[in-house]
C-alpha cells in the first residue's frame, strides 16, 4: 500500500517538474524540439513493449523501468508542448 502511494506521487510530480523544465529552459527546447519529441516518443514505446513483457512474463523487477520511462515520457511531453489544454506556457 505504501509503495504503491509513493510511486503515484512520484508520478505525480512529473508534471511540476515537466513545467518548471518548460518555463526554466525555453530558449534550449525551442532549439531541441524535435530531440524531446523523439525522447517522449522512445519513452513511450519502451514503456508500452515492457509493461507487455511483464504481463506475459510476470517479471516484477521491470516495474521500476517500466515507471522510470514513463516518467521521461511525461516530463519530456510536458516540457515540449507550447500549449497544454487552454495553458498557454
Amino acid at each position: 500500500m505504501i509503495k504503491e502511494a509513493i510511486i503515484v506521487l512520484i508520478m505525480l510530480s512529473s508534471i511540476p517538474v515537466g513545467l518548471l523544465l518548460r518555463k526554466l529552459t525555453k530558449d534550449e527546447i525551442e532549439a531541441g524540439r524535435a530531440w524531446f519529441k523523439s525522447i517522449y516518443i522512445a519513452s513511450l514505446v519502451i514503456s508500452l513493449i515492457l509493461g507487455i513483457v511483464y504481463l506475459i512474463f510476470s517479471a516484477n523487477e521491470l516495474i521500476p523501468v517500466i515507471f522510470a520511462f514513463f516518467y521521461f515520457f511525461i516530463v519530456s511531453f510536458i516540457s515540449s508542448k507550447k500549449k497544454i489544454g487552454k495553458i498557454n506556457l
